[in-house]
């Protein structure tokens, strides 16, 4: 079923600690991202603290690669206003992806948010992002060899880098919300989309999207 349809307002008055966002942009990377995986989004973020419900107020934790003109690279924690002038600015759409309530009462968030923080500052994983896409982009079932190899880069990961969605995989992993067979290299914007968490998703931005792409819809 398509998204439901909402706005920039409900998702500050609605949003909890833990809620994910995912985008569709228009920059080439994005789209390639998209394209590697039909259609999917191409970027992850997850609310770190609602803060005061404002634009500049809610905090969000993700691993991004903007370089201009806020110079980071990896794992940071920023405004959603920031986060939304960039899709705006890019014609891009937005997905809010609240955590269903009887996940959300599994979880204790605070201990959550402390292990978000632990991971700001990681650089972005950009060969471990290649190696997903190259695993989603042969086949929608993970290769075997592609799965080793992403566990050898993983156990030689001295630096911990991290793309947005193995940023999303580590966090609920560690909260054990998914199931401890996901492996976070191998895991595409997509793979977050469709993971069996969430409760309805609300499009906050961009033209309606023609398909959910699976949402909600693959074994946690």
């Amino acid at each position: 079923m398509p998204f439901q349809t909402g706005t920039i307002d409900a998702f500050l008055a609605g949003c909890q600690i833990g809620d994910c966002l995912h985008w569709w942009g228009g920059s080439p990377l994005s789209k390639a991202i998209e394209a590697a995986t039909h259609g999917g989004p191409s970027h992850v973020a997850m609310v770190r603290d609602p803060g005061d419900r404002t634009l500049a107020g809610v905090k969000l934790v993700e691993s991004t690669q903007v370089e201009v003109p806020k110079k980071f690279i990896g794992v940071v924690e920023r405004p959603f206003a920031d986060e939304l002038a960039d899709y705006q600015n890019e014609r891009g759409s937005g997905v809010w992806c609240p955590i269903r309530p009887e996940i959300r009462a599994t979880v204790n968030w605070a201990n959550w948010g402390g292990a978000a923080d632990s991971q700001v500052g990681n650089p972005y994983d950009y060969v471990r992002m290649v190696t997903e896409a190259y695993n989603a982009f042969v086949t929608s079932h993970h290769l075997l060899l592609i799965s080793e190899i992403a566990d050898r880069i993983a156990a030689n990961n001295a630096h911990h880098s991290e793309f947005c969605s193995e940023l999303w995989c580590f966090l609920y992993s560690w909260a054990k919300v998914l199931s401890p067979a996901r492996v976070p290299s191998l895991t595409a914007p997509l793979n977050s989309l469709q993971a069996a968490i969430y409760g309805p998703g609300v499009q906050i931005l961009g033209a309606p999207l023609v398909s959910d792409f699976g949402y909600n819809s693959v074994q946690a």
